[in-house]
């Protein structure tokens, strides 16, 4: 196996359309237009809605900065630099408000809808996401 380094001043950010913070990919597989799964950090500069992705299971972990507070229809959290990642439906309406300032935060995000028919059930401890889905992912923070 051969491992590549990808430094973030290396890799242009890209506005959101919202205006509330910018991605940097770092991977997206099989490319950035029809990604199966994507890999990026996003700066946080602003309070606001996430992008609506529906289809898509999504991670989030927060790298840098106080943390944000998250809401939807159903729950409320914070999330900090000590917080395990939060997976979530992409199809979930969640605003973000910052604690304390801008955040950086690593994202993962898998597409689980399937235009070949072949779909399953996911249903993994501390999983938002029910229903038909044909992807299964994990985010870990390890420390050390």
């Amino acid at each position: 196996m051969t491992w590549t380094v990808i430094l973030l001043r290396d890799v242009r950010p890209v506005a959101w359309r919202n205006g509330g913070g910018t991605t940097r990919e770092l991977m997206a597989i099989p490319d950035s237009d029809h990604w199966a799964w994507r890999i990026s950090v996003a700066e946080v500069a602003s309070d606001g809605a996430f992008s609506h992705f529906p289809g898509v299971q999504r991670w989030l972990a927060i790298l840098s900065g106080a943390g944000v507070a998250l809401t939807t229809p159903e729950h409320a959290i914070e999330l900090t630099e000590a917080s395990e990642p939060l997976v979530f439906n992409g199809a979930t309406p969640v605003q973000c408000q910052l604690l304390q300032g801008p955040v950086q935060d690593l994202n993962l995000m898998l597409r689980c809808d399937d235009n070949l028919g072949v779909k399953r059930h996911l249903h993994t401890e501390g999983d938002s996401v029910k229903g038909p889905v044909r992807c299964i992912g994990v985010m870990r923070r390890f420390c050390g």
